[in-house]
């Protein structure tokens, strides 16, 4: 008998369910370097130093075969050529937190054979300055037994320049031109270990322990030319030199569950995680006012953040009524202790105290008509938050919210174009670093704070996907109420000159994205054009 070759126009990002899929086994996309360099490759999507962004949704989530990652660094240390498929959600469903803008799910190729393994990788990149990133892996598997560790080592030098101009319209009209130029160096290092066992194809359990450390973590200002205008008229200029420092440490524990017991599938995964950071902010500043000569001021800060986490998350799933239903619930515990001093009185003392407990529910129903696939879910998220200043419970600072969250997908094949369309129901909480009551110090005219009063601002996205062989289009449609931005204003009344910017809720925003990406294969060429509008 001869050999039959079937050959189909299947194209290079594939819609399936809630996602878009790229695989990455057999294409040039194996080559391409870092985690991070993979995921910039694709369609709408960019990472950069463990930061990912889907164009039209915001900052993703990482979950690295299904276990969500807690450490940007991780990205750094999965190479692209261990890595079978990607996919990218625009729209979370149910099943995650509606903070959640995007979702990026990596999912590796399984390891063969048996016995002993290792492997080494280092990488050097010039920009600006050179990076240096060494791994070392290793691995022993026997039978159902899979014992594994990482040892990873990263230099990394960056640069930061810009140009700010800021207005402040008081009883006089000030204007500061800021030119800004900064380096930083990071040294870290991270040890993990694993170790995952399979009782047979229907039960595996594992666990994976991860330290992390930065010794050095350095920012380097140098400098900040300022000059400050009054009426349009030079009222001084000012030269600010100094040094942020961010050594940090952490213990990170990740434990799981995956087993088939008749028609159930359960997904256990639970999570410890303990840091410790510090930040410490050394300023010299230098300023010439019109007339006068030569004066001098030095800002010294220090603030040391403790974290403490705990995460649980159990999803259920069954084929029920033709298709699959699932239901699961969440549980998150945070504990941060800040302690914020300022030597020379300038800036007020914090010594702060937030406490969090967040619990979820939700279900999700997903079920084929013909060649329409549906899935509708719904979210409920509780979460109370306690803020304490010295030890005393902020009644105003600490809140409690109670939200329902609805998502509905439906994708449909129409001749070889791949057609999806989804909407999701979201929220954005204001961070904890938008929450902080202390303030930074950047020049006698600016300072920047947090805001204790933020509220959350509530989205609804609606996104169209459409993709046919080479060709992958997306449209996306957010409304957003009480969006968060930030506004400079006066610093008190004694000090009208000085700007302080802080976040604030403002208004309602309605956004319109668009993504278009061909990615054709031409010989031995791979060319990529991805284009972005923003409305």
């Amino acid at each position: 008998l001869g050999e039959v070759v079937v050959k189909g126009d299947l194209p290079k990002v594939q819609l399936k369910g809630d996602a878009q899929v790229t695989n990455v086994t057999g294409t040039i996309l194996e080559k391409a370097g870092t985690g991070n360099d993979l995921l910039s490759k694709l369609p709408g999507v960019s990472a950069e130093e463990g930061t990912v962004n889907v164009f039209g949704s915001g900052t993703a989530e990482i979950y690295i075969n299904g276990r969500k990652i807690r450490n940007a660094s991780e990205l750094d240390q999965l190479s692209s050529d261990n890595v079978k498929r990607v996919e990218v959600v625009r729209n979370p469903g149910a099943r995650y937190d509606a903070t959640v803008k995007a979702v990026v799910r990596i999912y590796t190729k399984k390891a063969l054979g048996e016995g002993f393994g290792f492997n080494n990788r280092f990488v050097a990149r010039y920009q600006y300055d050179w990076t240096t990133v060494e791994q070392f892996n290793f691995n022993y598997r026997k039978g159902g037994f899979d014992l594994g560790g990482t040892l990873f080592g990263a230099d990394v030098n960056t640069e930061d320049n810009k140009r700010l101009v800021q207005h402040t319209f008081l009883d006089k009209v000030w204007r500061q031109e800021n030119d800004f130029h900064a380096v930083s160096h990071d040294q870290n290092a991270t040890a993990i270990f694993s170790l995952n066992y399979q009782f047979n194809e229907n039960h595996s359990m594992g666990a994976r322990y991860e330290f992390d450390r930065t010794p050095k973590s350095v920012y380097t200002i140098d400098p900040v030319y300022s000059r400050v205008f009054q009426d349009g008229a030079l009222y001084e200029e000012n030269t600010s030199r100094g040094t942020q420092r961010y050594p940090a440490a952490s213990h990170a524990l990740n434990v799981y569950y995956n087993g088939q017991l008749g028609d159930w599938n359960i997904d256990f995964n639970a999570d410890g995680l303990w840091s410790y950071t510090k930040s410490l902010q050394d300023v010299k500043e230098q300023y010439v006012m019109e007339g006068a000569p030569l004066q001098e001021q030095a800002i010294n800060t220090d603030n040391k953040n403790d974290n403490t986490l705990y995460a649980a998350k159990l999803v259920i799933s069954r084929p029920l009524g033709g298709g699959n239903f699932s239901f699961g619930g969440e549980y998150t515990y945070t504990d941060r202790v800040t302690d914020y001093v300022n030597a020379q009185g300038v800036l007020e003392d914090v010594h702060s105290n937030i406490r969090e407990n967040a619990v979820s529910a939700f279900a999700e129903y997903a079920r084929s008509f013909g060649n329409l696939q549906a899935q509708a879910g719904v979210r409920y998220e509780h979460l109370a938050s306690n803020y304490y200043e010295g030890g005393v419970r902020i009644g105003e600072q600490s809140r409690t919210y109670d939200n329902v969250f609805p998502t509905v997908s439906l994708a449909l094949p129409v001749g070889k174009t791949q057609l999806s369309i989804n909407y999701t129901g979201g929220i954005e909480r204001p961070a904890y670093g938008l929450l902080r009551s202390d303030i930074h110090y950047v020049n006698r005219y600016t300072y920047e704070g947090g805001n204790p009063l933020l509220q959350p601002s509530f989205i609804n996205r609606l996104s169209l996907d459409a993709s046919y062989k080479w060709v992958y289009f997306n449209a996306a449609y957010t409304h957003t109420k009480d969006v968060l931005i930030q506004i400079s204003e006066a610093y008190s009344d004694d000090n009208p000159s000085v700007s302080m910017f802080v976040p604030v809720n403002k208004f309602d925003s309605d956004k319109l994205y668009a993504t278009l990406s061909l990615s054709p294969t031409i010989g031995i060429w791979s060319p990529r054009l991805t284009l972005m509008l923003l409305q």
